[in-house]
């Protein structure tokens, strides 16, 4: 049962570590070409903040399990740890764009409640299989957080995507325009 578990961890953290790279290619190019205040480039910032404790959480959690003595306790820190780190992401990135005033794209929104709902869905599967011990909820908790992961993955790909074509129009046509005039 135990091997089952890592390899299921080694397949996320591959996930995770391409989403990771995706995400911090996509920050590093729009903040480049980015002159809209938007809370894009916050939310791709703190997914990245979040993904890196994923994974810090993961690799904890997975020691943890080596051990039957500290299955629980391994247990907790997943199911919790990520649940906490995903609170967490949506709190910061609702204060950020309060304080900084930085208008919540339609993408933007999708991923704070994707990652909301992601949050109460660990909590929940945590409570469903130690608390109440009804372990109901596996198929769901194992389809759900992977689809919302695939969701927000490719969302923010094709946004970013869009963004930067945008940006890059914008830009050449700027060039474009200056060029006629020097004629």
């Amino acid at each position: 049962m135990i091997e089952y578990l890592f390899e299921i961890n080694k397949m996320s953290l591959a996930i995770e570590l391409a989403a990771l790279f995706i995400l911090a290619t996509i920050h590093f190019l729009t903040s480049r070409h980015s002159r809209i205040f938007t809370a894009f480039p916050l939310v791709v910032s703190l997914m990245c903040a979040t993904s890196l404790l994923h994974i810090g959480i993961e690799f904890a959690s997975r020691m943890l399990w080596s051990s039957e003595s500290t299955l629980a306790l391994g247990s907790a820190i997943w199911y919790l740890g990520f649940a906490l780190t995903d609170f967490l992401f949506v709190v910061a990135t609702v204060l950020a764009c309060r304080k900084y005033n930085l208008k919540r794209d339609s993408l933007s929104v999708f991923i704070l409640i994707a990652f909301f709902i992601m949050g109460f869905i660990q909590v929940a599967r945590y409570c469903d299989r130690y608390i109440i011990q009804m372990n109901a909820l596996g198929d769901f908790y194992t389809y759900s957080i992977l689809i919302l992961n695939l969701m927000t993955t490719v969302g923010t790909s094709l946004f970013a995507l869009k963004f930067l074509a945008i940006a890059l129009f914008i830009k050449n046509s700027k060039g474009v325009q200056a060029t006629k005039g020097a004629l």
